[in-house]
């Protein structure tokens, strides 16, 4: 966990040189600015949804722990542990669409 929040850090302290005005550079403020955060935003998102989706499940976990056998509670409990995974499963997924179209469509930007 503490590796993602340094991760981002390191990201964002590597997007910082290109911010600087008047470097010069044209790429600067072309596609390559834009596509540094369009990239940090996404993967943002995707790691928070993550993480809620994780949380999720823990959740729904302890409330069918602490069900006591209530059926309904144990079936509201599943039915949230049950969507909490397919959303893991949604996340993982388009996490790898966008690297996929990253991949294919953004070769020659630059970066």
């Amino acid at each position: 966990m503490f590796n993602f929040f340094f991760g981002l850090i390191d990201r964002v302290k590597a997007a910082e040189p290109s911010l600087i005005v008047g470097t010069g550079d044209k790429t600067t403020y072309g596609w390559s600015y834009i596509h540094q955060y369009i990239n940090f935003a996404i993967d943002l998102l995707l790691y928070f949804g993550g993480g809620f989706a994780a949380i999720g499940f823990i959740l729904g976990a302890l409330g069918y722990i602490t069900s006591y056998g209530d059926d309904a509670k144990a079936a509201k409990a599943k039915k949230n542990m049950l969507f909490n995974v397919i959303g893991l499963i949604v996340i993982i997924m388009a996490r790898f669409i966008i690297v996929f179209v990253r991949n294919a469509f953004m070769q020659n930007t630059p970066t």
